[in-house]
């Protein structure tokens, strides 16, 4: 039986990609998450502007969103990005739980 078990493990590399990504950490998955972002962004921006006259603060906030949604996304070595880490955070605060404890003291006899 344990034979089986260490016939079946499969060890892989450190240094192995299972996917391609154009710059360490960032490959399609991230570009998707950044564009449909970004597009949001710019149908906000592109409504905002139509109030506005100057089309150089919609490219610049427009760009500088797609900046950053970049680099929030992107992966570090430990496979973890901003936004993951940032969801990491939200879970585990909400996740903690307060125990009522009761005390029961067995030489006085009572609660």
């Amino acid at each position: 039986m344990q034979q089986e078990e260490n016939y079946r493990t499969l060890y892989v590399p450190l240094n192995i990609k299972t996917r391609f990504e154009f710059v360490d950490g960032f490959g399609f998955s991230e570009l998707f998450t950044t564009l449909i972002i970004s597009s949001v962004v710019g149908i906000f921006v592109f409504i905002m502007n139509m109030f506005s006259d100057n089309p150089y603060n919609a490219v610049l906030i427009v760009s500088v969103s797609a900046v950053a949604i970049g680099m929030a996304v992107r992966k570090n070595d430990i496979n973890l990005s901003i936004t993951d880490m940032i969801k990491l955070f939200w879970n585990f605060y909400h996740t903690q739980q307060k125990f009522h404890y009761s005390y029961y003291d067995r030489f006085s006899g009572g609660v």
